[in-house]
């Protein structure tokens, strides 16, 4: 398996998240040893299309089959409590107004917690939620598409939500 450096407009995404939310720490972009026993969008597509098979979920969606096949497309930033809650709560809305919203055809899905109940999967591709692991109360994980990793519209809108705009 290989794993590659993120592109830089997602390391841009990280730069610009950490100068926005005053605790933010980037935990990752590409996958760790943690993020290669299951299919994911820390690891690039080909990374998944290698070890899973092409029918495997991160590259089943349309803008998941075009851009590079070498990078990761997800990222995790660690928070404290306040503005975890907040920027949660934000991408929480984008969901929640996914049909209307111009900028949830850049999110795929985001993990999070926001302080209620459990820590949460949002699929804005298809609105599906699921629970999520714990590790989901420390840091907020972000997805977009394959297709989006070179993309600096992308960003700006990833920041917009971020920022509460």
């Amino acid at each position: 398996m290989t794993i590659t450096a993120a592109s830089a407009t997602m390391t841009d995404w990280a730069r610009r998240w950490d100068a926005a939310i005053p605790s933010a720490v980037l935990s990752g972009i590409n996958g760790d040893a943690a993020h290669q026993t299951d299919p994911g969008k820390h690891l690039s597509r080909s990374d998944n299309v290698q070890r899973w098979g092409s029918s495997c979920w991160p590259v089943v969606h349309p803008k998941d089959k075009i851009g590079p096949s070498d990078k990761a497309c997800a990222i995790d930033m660690n928070m404290n409590r306040a503005d975890q809650n907040t920027v949660h709560n934000r991408f929480l809305n984008v969901y929640r107004n996914r049909a209307a919203d111009p900028r949830a055809q850049y999110v795929y899905a985001f993990n999070g917690w926001n302080g209620s109940g459990q820590p949460m999967r949002y699929n804005v591709a298809n609105g599906a939620t699921s629970v999520t692991d714990s590790s989901h109360t420390w840091h907020e994980h972000v997805e977009t598409y394959y297709g989006y990793v070179n993309d600096p519209k992308m960003v700006d809108a990833m920041m917009s939500i971020i920022k509460g705009e």
